[in-house]
């Protein structure tokens, strides 16, 4: 039976594998330094898990916020997004955020100039991420092309840069608070925080994009 992954040309489909096997093992990578670098902390373990459960919320936002759809020879785990964006996007906002808490590198600052460092580092390095994997296919954002550097709305690492700030925030808001909490109490409390962190923000990102800027999908 021919399928749009078979369809697509064999230089492609070894471009997606890659991709996949890159979040895949970013996301090994990431539990293996919870487990064997940061010892084993369950806060730790909760932001990863949470964002990886984010990924329901995640897809109504890249396809209804931010206009974007993936290559469609990915396979496919539900509604257009691929079986790797979970483990990806929980690499994602986690991987970057552990040697910041263990390491305590912004410790010494005051909250507000922790929280500008993170919006900067944040943004940058989306920037880095968006760009190399935008330029190459693996996804699409359907702007028109004046938003768009390699591929990506400039906004778009801004927006990452923003949610790294909040999720920097809301993690050290959550060690405290889930600290005398039992493991399921205290995920079920993680998880919703994470969790509506992101759709607050994706909401703001709609009202901004579909509404104030009046940004609807093309096909340029």
């Amino acid at each position: 039976m021919s399928t749009k992954t078979d369809a697509a040309p064999r230089e492609v489909r070894a471009r997606l594998r890659r991709f996949e096997f890159g979040a895949y093992g970013l996301y090994v990578l990431t539990a293996g330094l919870i487990i064997f670098v940061f010892g084993n902390d369950r806060n730790d373990w909760f932001l990863l898990v949470s964002w990886t459960l984010v990924f329901p919320f995640s897809a109504i936002a890249d396809k209804h916020a931010l206009m974007l759809d993936y290559h469609p020879a990915f396979p496919m785990l539900v509604d257009e997004t691929p079986w790797m964006i979970p483990f990806a996007f929980g690499a994602f906002f986690t991987l970057p955020l552990l040697p910041v808490w263990h390491f305590g590198l912004l410790a010494e600052f005051g909250l507000w100039l922790q929280a500008a460092i993170m919006l900067a580092v944040g943004t940058v390095f989306s920037a880095v991420v968006e760009l190399s994997s935008s330029s190459t296919g693996m996804y699409r954002y359907h702007w028109p092309k004046r938003w768009l550097i390699a591929g990506t709305p400039w906004i778009v690492p801004i927006i990452d840069g923003l949610m790294y700030t909040l999720t920097y925030l809301g993690h050290g808001y959550l060690v405290g608070v889930t600290q005398g909490l039992a493991l399921l109490p205290a995920f079920a409390l993680s998880y919703g925080v994470y969790a509506a962190l992101f759709c607050a923000l994706a909401l703001v990102n709609t009202v901004i994009i579909r509404g104030l800027l009046r940004l609807n999908p093309v096909d340029e």
